[in-house]
């Protein structure tokens, strides 16, 4: 679920419950409904109000001199056909997430399907410098989204394109031998990624059983062999420059990938704070008003 629809769900739910406890004319759903409402309200609030100071609190970074750790950088996304995906509608990016709708008996669509490429691309900033971005588990904010209706199934499918201005907020780091880098773990799952960019290769040299896919016995064999090219490649690591990579955090911080500029997110962030305090001073409002008609608190 993107941020957006996450936030508009959790503003709609305390408005919901409101309802529902005015409706329910019992003076004890409506106090506890009015209760999850404030709730649900003040920990929305939390919620967008970390992501703003995230943005607001951490200086844009060029990727030649950025420190290790948590950065904001911005650049261009690469127009390389290496680092380009096809999503459902047949166009080219660098990052795509489609989800399908099939309408039910009852002509609601009904999610049937979501597909999200988590292929690593290539941004290069005003430094000239290149930065790899995994997209993997990142919150992604785009104005790129398209629609479309095909009989009984709509899709709708979000993208980040080649030659666009990107925001990247995450945990930067350089893979060379110089640095001290001694995660094996994260090369082969580097190198893994760069793989499954090219699915056909992937199917040619590890789909053994011919079956169309990669199962689970095929898909070790493969890791084994990205194991085995990452310590071959090991030796010669010294002589080759520093990869940078920004990625998700470990410590659970904002991983956050936009098409928009960095003002446009933190109003847009500030926005939902103003919002989900609105509507948690309506929820403890009407709850301290009921307790009071009900003679529970005195005025």
């Amino acid at each position: 679920m993107s941020f957006n629809t996450w936030q508009w769900w959790l503003g709609g739910a305390p408005l919901s419950l409101l309802l529902a406890g005015f409706r329910s004319n019992d003076p004890k759903i409506w106090l506890a409904a009015g209760a999850l409402a404030a709730l649900i309200s003040l920990l929305a609030w939390i919620n967008a109000y970390q992501r703003g100071k995230a943005i607001a609190d951490t200086p844009t970074s060029s990727i030649a001199a950025a420190a290790q750790g948590y950065v904001e950088l911005q650049g261009t996304a690469s127009n390389k056909a290496e680092y380009h995906v096809v999503g459902t509608s047949g166009l080219t990016s660098v990052w795509f997430r489609c989800i399908s709708y099939e309408k039910d008996n009852n002509d609601n669509w009904q999610e049937f399907e979501r597909r999200t490429s988590d292929s690593i691309f290539e941004i290069t900033d005003a430094s000239g410098e290149r930065c790899l971005v995994d997209p993997d588990h990142a919150e992604i904010i785009t104005s790129n989204k398209r629609s479309w209706y095909e009989g009984n199934y709509k899709y709708v499918e979000e993208q980040l394109f080649p030659g666009q201005n990107l925001y990247v907020l995450g945990e930067f780091s350089t893979l060379s031998a110089d640095s001290g880098q001694t995660d094996l773990n994260a090369e082969v799952s580097l190198l893994l990624k760069s793989w499954k960019q090219d699915h056909a290769g992937m199917l040619q040299h590890f789909d053994t059983n011919r079956d169309g896919k990669i199962d689970f016995e095929e898909w070790e064999q493969a890791r084994q062999a990205a194991h085995r090219q990452v310590m071959a490649q090991n030796r010669h690591f010294q002589q080759q420059p520093g990869i940078h990579i920004i990625a998700r955090p470990k410590n659970k911080r904002l991983f956050l990938i936009s098409n928009l500029a960095p003002q446009q997110l933190r109003r847009r962030y500030l926005l939902w704070t103003w919002l989900h305090l609105l509507m948690f001073f309506v929820a403890v409002g009407g709850t301290l008003w009921l307790a009071i008609e009900q003679g529970l608190l005195m005025a």
